[in-house]
Formats: C-alpha cells, structure tokens, sequence
C-alpha cells in the first residue's frame, strides 16, 4: 500500500466519523422536532392514540412526550425545518424509510360529527 493510498485510506475515515458525527447531531434536532410536532398536534385537539399511530409510538410514550415541559416551537417553524431536513437526503434515505411502520391516517380525517338531537315538538 503507498503512502497516498493511506492517506486515502485515512481521509475516508476521517469524512465517515465527521458525517456520522453531524448525523447523530441531526438525529437529536429530529428527535427534539418530532416532539414539538406531537405537543402541537395534541393541542391541536388531536388524540394521543392517532398521533402515536402516525408516529409508529405507544400512546404511553405520546403521552410522556406531549406533557413534558418545555417550550413549544410553533408549527410553522416544525413544518419549514422538517422540509429542509427531509429535502437534502431524500435519495440516501429511501432504502432506511422502508422500514418505519406508521400510518399517517390523516387526510382524509373523518370529523366526527356531533349528535343532532332531535326536537320534541
């Protein structure tokens, strides 16, 4: 092996562990974003049991998430980073997306009606 291809050698290392390195941090802004999307959904009047289903979760660990302190990014914030986030790596993602199993139920969300009562007269 010459010297250039240890240096090769060494670069890729070193480009992997800083890639890996920014992915972890973006994990983590991920991780905190998808909790200001569940508190906003939850104050929205959604139910603990459909965000959970969309975010392939236990309606337990929901409900720790969205009554945790903390302060809560508007949504539109949560919607433009997100967007920004998933844009970028969309190619490289896809094989790794295959495997999420949530099931966004929602639109078409069914409003429930309420119950006309009928008059007595």
């Amino acid at each position: 092996m010459s010297d250039d291809d240890r240096q090769n050698a060494l670069a890729d290392v070193m480009e992997l562990a800083r890639l890996l390195h920014a992915l972890r941090g973006l994990s983590d802004e991920v991780e905190t974003l998808l909790a200001d999307a569940m508190k906003n959904a939850r104050s929205s009047g959604l139910s603990q049991v459909l965000i959970a289903e969309a975010a392939a979760l236990s309606s337990s660990r929901v409900s720790q998430v969205v009554k945790s302190d903390g302060v809560t990014v508007p949504r539109s914030h949560v919607n433009d980073r997100v967007r920004k986030i998933s844009e970028w790596p969309a190619e490289a993602l896809k094989p790794y997306r295959a495997s999420f199993s949530g099931r966004m139920t929602t639109p078409p969300y069914q409003r429930r009606r309420r119950p006309t009562h009928a008059s007595n007269e």
